[in-house]
């Protein structure tokens, strides 16, 4: 069984130079939920200099109220803790409109494109 340090080596060899050496800022998408956050923790562990090139982007659209709410505390206190940049916006949608995926991952698509113009970044997780 492989243990989190080899399974983190094997990812790391994937990733391009310029963002494990810290020369390139990146954006990262976190839900709150554990796959994201797996996902942050292997990128803060990999990435030089990560606390200043890692950029939490966060979006809330309230489809779960309280639930939504409390993944975006769980999201701020998170980045608090480990000192990171957190860009987050809330757009509330309907949970009986049709299309709503679809919805939100255009939602989603449009802030992680204004992120990566206003970081200069095109590397977004």
């Amino acid at each position: 069984m492989l243990i989190t340090s080899q399974i983190y080596n094997n990812l790391k060899s994937n990733l391009p130079e310029e963002i494990i050496s810290g020369n390139s800022k990146i954006i990262v998408g976190l839900s709150g939920g554990s796959d994201s956050r797996l996902l942050l923790d292997f990128l803060l562990s990999s990435i030089k200099d990560s606390k200043k090139n890692i950029i939490v982007a966060h979006v809330n659209y309230k489809l779960r109220e309280k639930e939504s709410d409390r993944d975006e505390d769980l999201v701020i206190k998170i980045c608090k803790s480990e000192n990171l940049i957190l860009e987050k916006i809330h757009e509330r949608l309907d949970k009986k409109s049709r299309g709503i995926q679809e919805k939100a991952r255009n939602i989603r698509l449009k802030f992680f494109s204004d992120l990566s113009e206003k970081y200069q970044t095109k590397h977004i997780f």
